[in-house]
């Protein structure tokens, strides 16, 4: 192919990509220097300008060359578009509207109230709601995992709370630890939010309560019901001063809420919007005790991989549900070590 077809087959994919960035640059309301900064790979202002105006087979600029370039920028900006509508799809779940009701309030508490519990089964959404708050609070929420490595163990709760705020020299001592936990919780206001919440212990529980009345920040406890009523057993009298006057709320996630799978399948599976009912009611049977939205988010998953570059249709669909609750029946029936 002669190369000047080649050139005009680069100035004409750059147009494409073109379009792509400005439509990203007038949703944000970028100037063209503040895009050229957010996207070094669009050159400078003077080669960001040349290009978009279609310029390029008329200067020295190496098509070929920006056209690379280009690509990876376009492969950024459709990332955002995709970590936008996941953000915007996160915020329509039912679990985060029931926090963020209760995470507001708390906010702006001045006293102890300021610990909100929340309770949900294996794939109810407890991790998305820790991602969706970082997403719309960004560094006002501070999230941790607990394990069982951590166990009741104060030193080691403190050590990784300390790593999640960015701490690398964590001090030595108990009181150094905490002492540094606490400046790092009040300045400026910060909130905690531990997952697997039911690994802890009443020393933990311990430390979590003088954090709550040395702080002003909030902590936000996520953990599997059945394991937190063993925990409140366990720990009766700590459970019982962390759920009394310092509890701001506890929030009860369903196992598979109607409305959130519906979201899901509206986001990810827009093509199969026309037979929604259909879906939703078939994934609420399948998801029952097979991890329930975490279920749901491997179906259409599994919808996606099955179908390809081509568009999903029902037949693709059901035969993902029928792969991963096979999936699930094998791991189940297999024998644990």
């Amino acid at each position: 192919m002669a190369p000047e077809v080649l050139a005009q087959m680069d100035a004409d994919e750059l147009a494409t990509i073109v379009q792509q960035v400005r439509d990203f640059q007038q949703r944000k309301g970028l100037s063209t220097e503040a895009l050229c900064r957010m996207f070094p790979g669009l050159g400078s202002s003077k080669t960001w300008s040349i290009i978009a105006a279609g310029k390029i087979l008329d200067s020295e600029l190496d098509s070929e060359k920006w056209l690379a370039s280009y690509r990876t920028v376009a492969a950024l900006v459709r990332s955002m578009a995709a970590e936008r509508e996941r953000e915007q799809m996160y915020d329509r779940m039912s679990g985060v509207n029931k926090l963020r009701s209760v995470f507001l309030p708390a906010m702006t508490e001045c006293d102890n109230a300021r610990f909100i519990l929340v309770l949900g089964d294996t794939g109810s959404g407890k991790s998305s709601l820790k991602r969706a708050l970082q997403e719309k609070y960004g560094p006002r929420i501070v999230g941790m995992e607990m394990n069982q490595v951590i166990g009741d163990n104060p030193m080691s709760f403190m050590q990784c709370a300390l790593g999640a705020f960015g701490v690398k020299d964590v001090p030595r001592t108990s009181m150094e630890r905490f002492s540094m936990l606490v400046r790092h919780m009040t300045e400026p206001r910060v909130a905690l939010f531990v997952d697997e919440g039911h690994h802890m212990g009443p020393k933990i529980l311990n430390v979590i309560k003088s954090l709550i009345n040395q702080t002003p920040g909030e902590v936000i406890v996520a953990s599997m019901r059945t394991l937190w009523r063993r925990l409140e057993l366990a720990a009766f009298e700590e459970a019982r001063q962390l759920t009394g006057n310092r509890l701001a709320a506890v929030i009860q996630l369903n196992d598979c809420d109607p409305g959130d799978v519906e979201i899901m399948l509206e986001n990810r599976l827009p093509e199969l919007r026309p037979h929604m009912q259909t879906m939703v009611h078939v994934l609420l049977i399948a998801a029952v005790n097979r991890g329930n939205l975490a279920f749901v988010r491997e179906v259409i998953k599994k919808v996606r991989e099955l179908a390809g570059k081509d568009a999903p249709t029902m037949d693709v669909f059901h035969q993902a549900v029928k792969a991963r609750t096979e999936l699930k029946t094998v791991k189940e029936a297999q024998p644990r070590r």
